[in-house]
């Protein structure tokens, strides 16, 4: 009777046990086939973790941050210039949270050499540094969806959604697409991008055009992370979203700056800092990127590793105002990753006093010590009020006359004179020509901008 018991018992246990495992089963592939049909893949991120998962070589280089490292950093020069295997596991507006659990989720399998961090001010200071908020928050959800499960995901979930009212919305991704349940147009489209044969197998290849030029570029996703792009930047204007104020490296982004150091140097993995070039116009628009530069040179040299920035490169080593050499004013492009991914490995394997010698001390020295040059416009909005600036190295000592021509015809806005600042009459959209040249010096200079 006993025995008979025992027995109901545990075959009671095992059916609600099943009925469990069924029914975690069920969820899971209502939700895989949900996902299917209402998801919108972030393409980068899925090829990228499809890339990381399914090597079979371990990775010795990792590379941390934004798309500023997958448009600058060519794994593919890198692995035939240092004889290692180096990896991008860099995504769009990396922050420092999503950097420290990812560089946990690739060291999980690999037996890491070298961890290269970037550090990229728009994506530290400001609301993208504040790791409590919505906007960083939701951000996150492009890195966890194309995580495996396992104990590290689970944590990384739970730290990055730091407002428990998201957590539903970060595990099941298609619960984010609620109001696309009976859109069929929106169903149509998921469902026809995920059965073309370039989605399945991983690639990635398109034919753009150029809005300001006329003239059609490539883009390409390369294994291991790297986004290629014979784009090269031809409109040299800019709008400047960000207040300089906003420049402080945030405390949640300092923390985990920390905790990326610090697991590093526990495991005996070699750490470095490092900032890809941007091109002038937006670091000028900054108005005080020293500042920001300063707090992560103290934190790096508090723990005794390199910063290094490349927006501080002598011109001998690399010209950081070359068009050419970018696809936008954040971005390297083709031609200008291949030109940065020598030098990057030229300076890391440079000694300590060697790699001095290719960097100024700040952005400021460098800006001083460069011939007079105008890189562009910004514009700044305040309250649907416009306000244009030219982004020159110069703070005196040049002067400008600005002329504007739209179909109703051109205007002078202003003869030669010291002013930097200028607004256009409102809804006005053309062609901005500046002219420039030193106070009461007779060469002339022109920039043409299309606003």
């Amino acid at each position: 009777m006993i025995l008979q018991n025992l027995f109901i018992f545990s075959f009671k246990r095992i059916r609600i046990l099943a009925g469990i495992i069924a029914g975690i089963v069920l969820f899971w592939g209502i939700s895989y086939g949900l996902r299917y049909i209402y998801v919108e893949e972030n393409e980068w991120n899925r090829r990228i973790f499809n890339d990381l998962y399914f090597s079979n070589e371990n990775i010795d280089c990792l590379y941390l941050g934004s798309s500023h490292v997958f448009s600058a950093v060519n794994t593919g020069i890198l692995d035939s210039n240092n004889g290692k295997n180096n990896f991008n596991l860099a995504t769009g507006s990396q922050s420092l949270i999503e950097s420290y659990w990812l560089l946990k989720e690739a060291s999980r399998n690999n037996s890491l050499s070298h961890v290269y961090v970037e550090m990229y001010y728009m994506c530290s200071t400001g609301i993208a540094g504040n790791y409590e908020s919505s906007f960083s928050i939701k951000k996150t959800w492009a890195v966890t969806d194309y995580m495996k499960w396992s104990l590290n995901k689970v944590e990384a979930l739970l730290d990055m959604n730091k407002d428990k009212a998201y957590y539903m919305d970060a595990l099941v991704p298609w619960i984010r697409y609620r109001d696309k349940v009976f859109d069929i147009e929106w169903i149509n489209a998921c469902t026809t991008r995920k059965n073309d044969k370039e989605y399945k197998a991983f690639e990635q290849s398109e034919t753009k055009l150029d809005e300001c030029t006329g003239k059609e570029y490539e883009t390409k996703y390369y294994p291991k992370g790297y986004y290629y792009s014979s784009r090269e930047l031809s409109n040299l204007y800019m709008e400047r979203n960000r207040d300089p104020n906003e420049m402080e490296l945030t405390a949640d982004s300092q923390k985990y700056l920390r905790k990326i150091i610090e697991y590093c140097q526990e495991r005996d993995i070699n750490i470095t800092l490092f900032a890809t070039p941007v091109y002038d116009c937006q670091l000028v628009s900054a108005e005080n990127y020293d500042f920001f530069r300063e707090q992560v040179s103290t934190i790096a040299e508090e723990y005794g590793i390199e910063f290094l920035d490349f927006n501080l490169i002598r011109p001998e080593y690399m010209i950081t105002d070359k068009c050419e050499l970018y696809r936008d004013m954040n971005h390297l492009n083709s031609r200008g990753a291949e030109y940065f991914t020598v030098l990057f490995n030229e300076v890391i394997t440079s000694s300590e006093e060697e790699i001095g010698e290719y960097f100024y001390s700040s952005y400021e020295e460098k800006l001083s010590n460069a011939c007079p040059q105008v890189y562009g416009i910004y514009s700044v909005s305040v309250n649907d009020n416009k306000t244009m600036y030219i982004a020159a190295n110069r703070d005196s000592d040049l002067e400008y006359s600005i002329i504007i021509k739209s179909e109703e015809g051109e205007v002078i806005l202003q003869d030669f004179s010291t002013s930097k600042i200028f607004s256009l009459p409102k809804n006005w959209t053309g062609l901005c020509t500046v002219t420039w040249r030193e106070e009461e010096g007779r060469d002339e200079h022109v920039l043409q901008v299309r606003l």
